[in-house]
């Protein structure tokens, strides 16, 4: 073979892989997704009213007996109720708001009424606590009026307002 022959044949061999590799080329994604559950543990709360007259709701609620009014100011009877976490898992925040039945808007509007040391705004007040110490907790929120009510409020009761029955039933909200 001639020097022509074998420059010709390494020159035609270069151009097609030249022409093939331009070609020649990869590309793809991948999505993927993976799902696990995972079992931490569970919160497993019970409430139980300690209190004469205290109604535990299907729900969950609590609701405090009624109260009437009859002086300018006043701490209601305790409404007390314990709860407990029998649960792996430990409760760290516990909410407690208190809705009222019973009020006018006007009284609402006063700040004359209170739980919890905080007035009774839009037919509720709320408590919160943070837990630092093992289940079981007893919670006694207080349910007031007049000076009591609002941290030392200044707001007394008139006539209108006395002989008002109301009650307050607590929700209890619980955070690990």
């Amino acid at each position: 073979m001639n020097l022509r022959k074998i420059a010709a044949l390494v020159g035609g061999g270069a151009l097609a892989v030249s022409l093939i590799g331009a070609g020649v080329g990869a590309s793809f994604n991948a999505t993927t997704a993976a799902y696990q559950h995972v079992s931490v543990g569970n919160m497993a709360i019970t409430i139980t009213p300690l209190a004469t007259g205290e109604v535990l709701n299907d729900n969950g609620t609590i609701t405090c007996p009624a109260i009437l009014i009859t002086t300018e100011a006043g701490v209601a009877p305790a409404c007390s109720f314990r709860i407990t976490n029998t649960g792996s898992t430990p409760a760290s925040h516990i909410v407690i708001s208190g809705t009222e039945s019973g009020l006018s808007p006007a009284q609402l509007l006063g700040d004359k009424f209170f739980v919890c040391d905080a007035p009774i705004e839009n037919a509720t007040g709320l408590c919160s606590s943070d837990m630092t110490s093992p289940s079981p907790w007893t919670f006694n929120p207080a349910i007031g009026w007049g000076q009591y009510g609002s941290l030392g409020s200044e707001y007394l009761l008139d006539n209108s307002d006395m002989n008002t029955v109301f009650d307050v039933t607590f929700t209890i909200t619980i955070a690990s």
